[in-house]
């Protein structure tokens, strides 16, 4: 065997070696708790590394098979090699796996031999075979080297047909997950589809906390057309805690959507239940458009995310501001909204706020 080929098989077998020894250190000598959660990234380290050391180990025993120096094994040494350091590799890779599997308490001491002595005997061996000169090939080397390592190749071999039988049982427990959550999702949605919406409102409303603010009631009012819907959602938004202040809020938030459905609210309240003492909050509502018209010069362009009807929002206003009656408060307000409409760029949207406006 030339000085090259022996270097080719004595580097592979001592790279193969540091990286399960990397992998033996970064497991703690598979004894530490696997890490979870994003640290569990890390161990991508070891996974690649293990991979890697498994096949240098088979490219040492190619080496080494191919120079004649596994003579001793006999008319199949390749194969009988071959088959070994795959053991060997399959065993050191998977108590890793199975380490980082969090199988049991016995992966510690099967790790301890499967991937840390077995792999460092197996690089002894090599470095041996590698420089063993050429009188000494047919000899058979040392039992204590060469028996472990058949042990943990058939521990390799062990493992393979454990992880596939355990991967089988897993899939097979997915699927009857999968599909026991998929009747499942069939059933409750054909159970909330035999509901009235009113009904599923109630069951959605039911999982609410007691200081579910008012916005999660209103933002979508705007779009519910059903009156009997409608009505519920009302009387539900009326029992949020300090309702008076919270509609303050809601009417003045920087959220047009949320604002509007707070007027939404207030005309469908309308009547008797209609407090006097809300209008001050309708004109905070009115001059917190008009401060936002001010400052964007493209606020009647609908946003299907924020404002997605910004006239029929300023109609809304007008009406309200009307149905609570003269208040120099709401006059005030509504002269600020058309003095703000009035200096947006000329357009038929403007025009048309403006009509709004003056009705």
């Amino acid at each position: 065997m030339s000085t090259f080929w022996s270097l080719v098989a004595s580097g592979a077998g001592l790279a193969a070696t540091l990286l399960f020894g990397l992998t033996f250190l970064i497991t703690g000598a598979f004894t530490s708790k696997p890490p979870q959660g994003a640290d569990a990234m890390g161990l991508v380290v070891p996974l690649v590394g293990s991979g890697i050391a498994a096949f240098l180990l088979l490219v040492a025993t190619w080496t080494l098979a191919a120079a004649g120096r596994l003579s001793w094994l006999g008319p199949h040494a390749g194969w009988i090699a071959t088959a070994v350091a795959a053991g060997i590799g399959a065993a050191a890779f998977g108590i890793f796996l199975t380490w980082a599997s969090r199988r049991g308490a016995w992966i510690a001491p099967a790790g301890i031999v499967l991937g840390g002595v077995a792999p460092l005997l197996a690089g002894v061996l090599i470095w041996r075979l590698a420089w063993r000169e050429a009188a000494q090939v047919t000899l058979v080397p040392s039992p204590a080297l060469t028996w472990p390592l058949l042990l943990a190749a058939l521990g390799g071999l062990a493992l393979a047909i454990w992880g596939g039988w355990i991967a089988h049982v897993d899939s097979g427990a997915a699927r009857e997950h999968a599909h026991a959550e998929a009747e499942r999702q069939r059933s409750e949605s054909a159970r909330r589809a035999a509901l009235s919406p009113v009904e599923r409102l109630r069951e959605d409303y039911s999982k609410h906390s007691p200081n579910t603010p008012l916005w999660v009631y209103v933002a979508g009012l705007p779009e519910v057309t059903a009156a009997e819907e409608r009505e519920y959602i009302s009387a539900r938004a009326l029992q949020v805690p300090d309702f008076d202040t919270d509609l303050q809020q809601t009417l003045t938030t920087a959220h047009p959507r949320y604002r509007h459905g707070a007027l939404v609210l207030l005309r469908q309240l309308g009547g008797a239940r209609l407090k006097p003492t809300w209008a001050s909050a309708v004109a905070g509502s009115i001059r917190t458009s008009a401060a936002e018209i001010r400052a964007n010069p493209n606020w009647l362009v609908p946003d299907e995310f924020a404002s997605p009807d910004p006239l029929g929002h300023l109609r809304l206003m007008h009406e309200l501001a009307q149905r609570f009656g003269a208040s120099a408060d709401l006059e005030s307000s509504l002269g600020e909204l058309k003095a703000a409409i009035a200096a947006l760029p000329p357009s038929p949207a403007r025009e048309q706020a403006l009509a709004e406006l003056s009705r």
